[in-house]
């Protein structure tokens, strides 16, 4: 089973779970959920029970951009949080927040900036609250 979802045109980079930080914004962001299916049958050989099983949370974005002086950040592998509103959304909606985020990714460096693309990566898990209220 995998859902997935076409988020917000801009998303915030963080860094730092305790204290969180924003260093940088991605756009168009993507998150698939997948589950593995865990089946047991019965006696007949029908599926008597089927529960969801392990999760995977994988995410892609067109681009991202950081700071210049936070490039090292990055480039030493450091976990992030993603931060994105569903596209279209209202300050009162969802937000969902994305922790420990493992990416990969093209680099460039602008003037003062670096750029990111082909973004992809999995996050250890993810969190849905209501923001705005």
């Amino acid at each position: 089973m995998s859902v997935t979802q076409l988020f917000s045109r801009n998303a915030v980079i963080k860094i730092d779970e305790t204290t969180p930080t924003t260093i940088g914004y991605i756009k168009n962001v993507r998150i698939n959920i997948a589950h593995t299916k865990v089946k047991e049958y019965d006696d007949a050989g029908d599926v008597d029970v089927l529960e969801y099983g392990d999760q995977t949370i994988t995410f892609s974005a067109e681009k991202g951009y950081l700071d210049k002086t936070l490039a090292d950040l990055v480039e030493l592998k450091t976990k992030l949080i993603i931060e994105a509103l569903p596209q279209g959304s209202e300050s009162t909606d969802e937000l969902w927040t994305l922790a420990g985020c493992i990416c990969d990714y093209e680099i460039s460096w602008a003037r003062n900036a670096v750029v990111l693309s082909r973004i992809s990566g999995e996050a250890a898990s993810l969190a849905i609250t209501t923001v705005g209220e």
